[in-house]
């Protein structure tokens, strides 16, 4: 076109849709764009009624991303940003399923008995940066005819043909889903179908409703409770993927969703596409507007995965969902000034909710290190449902259903005693009780403590007063050891105490007339005391014989073998059962095929006569 467009890279900060004042895109505005964007004005059923605005270089390093081809030497492509948008739909318009479409699976080529598998397409439901979501019904076809329909399930393709690294990620998502499928992962979706159609991958899996931002877009407002149970279980399907050294690396409102029918009340967590192996480094994806304001440090420097970058992308969403709004980033679009508002927040120099489980939470992931205490974090929000919710927790999308709670057991993570309204709490308060739980600098030592009132019983029973006791004390670097002649007190008494104790030991010897007093001494002469005999030891029960003991032994030794082969036996048993009880139900099917197929040859034979008959 003989002049050099404008490129919005990552630099040009929050830019507005009229920046761009030049003839290409007014034209492009007053022409070509009104025309292309109507079918983009009619909402999709699992979309927001009102999108989130996206960075104005998303258009152009996502087709950077997807279609190098079209970029120049330089690997740039250099449009603005209109004609990079108008391209990127035209694009993403080619790969559209339409409403009836009919995809086919399995195909059976015989003639005699032709039957078939194949998916309609029923409407298209969502689109997201690299995928597109349908609704589709699963149909049972013989010799063209449609023999059974069954309910409806959720097809995932890509929508940018001739894109090698959709292909990968496809890939990528299938081998983890079908890997939690084979763990039997609860929040995660379950995988049916797969493969290709018009050149584009496919995964059939089980339906959802909708994800947590088109939820928040039709619920007036979650009520706290409500908030930190979604926390809750968005926690556990993180904590189950990091138990499998998986990290998501893309967690945010849209990827988290409710269950469908009477599993309303469950969570999921869906699009593994960005999912890689603990400590693996891969290219992140191209951030838009829904994706951006969720992403972790690491994401932001293009770090290795680690656990803490899903756990500040779940600590983000807990906050987007306790108060909207609230994260100061929200609304910013350069990747620079977002990493340094989110350094600055973990650093505790920006406002938060103001709830002690919120603080509580934030301690301990900025002070993360290697392993996360996914039991703390998770009692923490126990907690806070139960202090929110007085009574059994109904959710707002599911009014029927109630969600069944386990009753806390235990003493309380956050503090035992929270009658204050929400907004008096601090911080202050909160640091104390995790600095008290996990960087106790005395900790304290049960067992000396136990040992000198052992001995302090011995003594006041059998008047042992020359026994030495060998205490250890135990510090955070050394354990000294220190031997004294008398018995210690488990505590060090001052020398005001000491006096008192003198006092009340003459008192109760003057009562007991051990000690007489100064006028008694005068009037009565003192009388010789026998002395004192000691006690004798406490006699001791005698040990078995060592022969006793090894006799035990050898018959313990003897009877084990024979148990573990009873039940080898046993096992050999059961699995030649079930070895017969296969076989049979396998000579059941086969017999009822060949019947099947002896009365589908004669129904064939019989038409057939009938045929020849009539002509």
């Amino acid at each position: 076109m003989g002049r050099k467009k404008k490129r919005h890279d990552n630099d040009d900060s929050d830019l507005s849709d009229t920046d761009s004042g030049s003839e290409v895109s007014e034209k492009t505005r007053q022409t070509v764009l009104p025309v292309a964007t109507q079918k983009r004005q009619q909402a999709l059923p699992g979309a927001t009624v009102k999108p989130r605005k996206h960075p104005p270089w998303y258009s152009a390093r996502i087709l950077e991303e997807e279609r190098p081809d079209l970029a120049g030497a330089d690997g740039r492509i250099n449009l603005e940003r209109e004609e990079a948008a108008l391209m990127d739909m035209f694009i993403r318009g080619k790969s559209d399923l339409q409403t009836g479409d009919l995809i086919i699976t399995d195909d059976n080529l015989d003639e005699e008995d032709r039957k078939f598998n194949r998916y309609e397409v029923q409407l298209k439901y969502n689109e997201g940066r690299y995928t597109a979501l349908y609704l589709i019904s699963r149909q049972v076809c013989a010799n063209n005819e449609t023999v059974e329909k069954n309910t409806l399930f959720a097809m995932k393709t890509s929508i940018r043909p001739y894109s090698v690294n959709i292909t990968l990620r496809m890939k990528r998502e299938l081998r983890i889903l079908n890997e939690l499928k084979k763990n039997k992962c609860p929040y995660s979706p379950i995988v049916l179908d797969s493969g290709r159609v018009a050149d584009l991958p496919f995964i059939v899996m089980n339906l959802l409703d909708r994800n947590l931002e088109k939820l928040r877009e039709q619920t007036a407002s979650l009520k706290p409770a409500t908030v930190y149970y979604v926390a809750h279980e968005a926690l556990a399907a993180i904590a189950f993927l990091h138990s499998m050294k998986y990290i998501h690396r893309d967690v945010k409102l849209t990827n988290i969703c409710i269950g469908a029918g009477p599993l309303m009340t469950r969570i999921y967590l869906i699009d593994y596409g960005d999912t890689v192996k603990q400590g693996k480094k891969i290219r992140y994806g191209t951030p838009d507007g829904y994706t951006l304001p969720y992403w972790s440090l690491d994401a932001h420097k293009r770090g290795i995965a680690r656990e803490k970058g899903d756990l500040e992308s779940w600590f983000y969403v807990l906050i987007d969902l306790l108060a909207p709004g609230a994260l100061p980033w929200s609304k910013m679009h350069n990747e620079k000034t977002m990493e340094a508002e989110k350094t600055c927040f973990w650093e505790g120099k920006r406002q938060m909710p103001d709830s002690p489980y919120v603080f509580a939470l934030f301690d301990i992931i900025r002070r993360l290190t290697t392993n996360f205490n996914y039991q703390l974090a998770r009692q923490m929000l126990r907690e806070a449902i139960d202090y929110h919710q007085k009574g059994p927790l109904v959710l707002e999308w599911a009014p029927n259903l109630r969600v069944p709670l386990p009753p806390l057991t235990g003493r309380r993570v956050v503090g035992s005693n929270l009658n204050t309204d929400k907004t008096s709490r601090t911080s202050r308060s909160v640091d104390q009780t995790m600095r008290s739980l996990a960087d106790d600098e005395q900790p304290r030592d049960g067992y000396s403590r136990y040992k000198q009132a052992q001995m302090m019983h011995q003594q006041q029973k059998y008047g042992r007063t020359q026994a030495t006791v060998e205490t250890r004390t135990r510090t955070n670097e050394t354990s000294v050891e220190a031997a004294s002649a008398a018995i210690p007190s488990p505590v060090q008494k001052t020398s005001e105490a000491v006096e008192v104790d003198e006092k009340r030991k003459a008192k109760v010897a003057l009562i007991a007339g051990r000690v007489p007093s100064a006028t008694a001494q005068q009037r009565v002469k003192p009388s010789p005391r026998k002395p004192v005999q000691p006690m004798p030891p406490r006699p001791q029960l005698p040990r078995q014989p060592q022969q006793q003991q090894q006799a035990r032994r050898r018959a313990s030794q003897k009877t084990r073998p024979q148990q573990q082969q009873q039940q080898r036996q046993q096992q050999q048993r059961l699995q030649q059962q079930r070895l017969q009880q296969q076989r049979l139900q396998q000579q059941r099917l086969q017999q009822q095929r060949a019947q099947q197929q002896r009365r589908q040859k004669q129904a064939r034979q019989r038409q057939r006569e009938q045929s020849d008959d009539d002509d």
